[in-house]
């Protein structure tokens, strides 16, 4: 019971608002969780992806924004059309162009 009573007081604290009193480690190792180590590096490493997938996307959008000032913003031309940033496909197509330069 003490455990779990450790393991609620640790999600209360790191849940706290507007800012959270312990950081996501020390919480679990309130919680005594087995591979801590494992979990908080895997959460880094999904981070850092995100992160650089939130870069690609806006460098993509800063790209296309200048290749419209470029066109007067018109629809003149017989350029085709790029893709709109915030798309449904757009995270998929960053995600895509990301892992290709990493070689994954």
């Amino acid at each position: 019971m003490n455990k779990w009573q450790d393991a609620m007081i640790a999600l209360q604290l790191y849940s706290a608002s507007p800012k959270p009193l312990i950081d996501r480690e020390y919480a679990l190792d309130m919680m005594d969780l087995p591979n801590r180590a494992e979990v908080v590096g895997r959460m880094e490493l999904k981070e850092a992806q995100e992160m650089q997938l939130q870069m690609a996307m806006a460098k993509q959008k800063e790209q296309m924004d200048i290749v419209a000032a470029g066109r007067g913003g018109g629809n003149s031309g017989s350029a085709p059309k790029s893709a709109d940033p915030s798309g449904p496909h757009a995270q998929q197509a960053a995600q895509e162009k990301i892992t290709k330069n990493t070689g994954e």
